[in-house]
């Protein structure tokens, strides 16, 4: 589904909730619940945040590099206890042994360029986030300014529609007293059908 058909449907979602709470006898949903309600239930947005979520674990997989190894090893050796005869010579024994190794990364440039990569791939995230936001936000906000613009225009056509079917009915009334030509009753017949559409 291509981007401005999602952003239709989002659009639709949010008219949709709005006219329900309008028909039900609820309040009309505000500017800012609109908007809550675009942002939190927007897939892009998600998206959006489970990239930036995985591009900042990145960033510590990549200074992973800078953290010191420590290695411990242990060995132990035991000969069992034996005659002089079947050792041929060799007395028992036991040794022990115990090492540890600490190193630490002082200068690796492909790590070192692997971290500022991560970082810079995480503040582009942060941007590509912070716009995916702005735009679900305008659009949510454009959405209902358009509704309360609809709302508004057909409450205007429905008022004109009904005063329209008066001056019908006082054009026929008119008429049949004699007071009125047939042209008075078409022109606000015609009217009343133009309001009607």
């Amino acid at each position: 589904m291509s981007k401005g058909k999602s952003g239709i449907f989002r659009t639709f979602f949010i008219l949709v909730a709005l006219q329900s709470g309008t028909l039900l006898g609820q309040d009309i949903m505000t500017w800012h619940q609109a908007i809550a309600v675009a942002v939190e239930q927007n897939n892009d947005i998600h998206a959006a945040n489970l990239n930036l979520q995985a591009t900042e674990q990145s960033i510590g997989i990549a200074a992973a590099g800078f953290i010191p190894n420590v290695f411990i090893s242990t060995a132990v050796t035991t000969s069992k206890e034996a005659t002089f005869s079947e050792s041929f010579g060799v007395l028992p024994q036991q040794t022990g042994l115990i090492g540890g190794k600490v190193s630490q990364m002082i200068y690796n440039e492909q790590i070192v360029a692997n971290h500022a990569v991560q970082k810079y791939l995480y503040e582009s995230e942060q941007s590509k986030f912070q716009l995916t936001q702005n735009k679900i936000i305008f659009k949510a906000g454009q959405a209902y300014i358009n509704y309360l613009m609809a709302s508004d225009l057909l409450a205007v056509q429905n008022e004109n529609l009904t005063l329209t079917r008066q001056h019908l009915q006082t054009a026929e009334d008119r008429l049949e007293l004699g007071a009125a030509n047939q042209q008075e009753v078409l022109r606000w017949q015609t009217q009343v059908y133009a309001s009607e559409q």
